[in-house]
């Protein structure tokens, strides 16, 4: 489901990360917060959410916004910027 309301949002972004473990751990790719107009939500199911944030490089991005909210029941919701790459290139976990 795609929800096109936008909205601002401050958050760390983890620049290139493999995959969702990556953002758990202190992998030193990560940026000051800033603020970034999110374009569109996704509403993930949970076996697309884990294919999704498997690995970040090969996933079939979910929408073709370049700021996007990723959102799955009881998931960390992500915020996504793909810089205008085909991949997650910069992934957030929005608090």
């Amino acid at each position: 489901m795609l929800d096109t309301v936008q909205d601002v949002v401050k958050v760390c972004f983890y620049r290139k990360p493999c995959d969702l473990e990556d953002l758990h751990h202190d992998i030193g790719y990560v940026e000051k917060a800033r603020e970034v107009e999110v374009e569109e939500t996704v509403t993930l199911t949970t076996e697309e959410y884990a294919k999704f944030t498997s690995c970040f490089y090969d996933s079939q991005l979910p929408c073709s916004a370049q700021i996007f909210r990723v959102v799955c029941e009881d998931k960390p919701t992500l915020i996504v910027n793909t810089e205008g790459f085909n991949y997650a290139r910069y992934v957030a976990v929005e608090v």
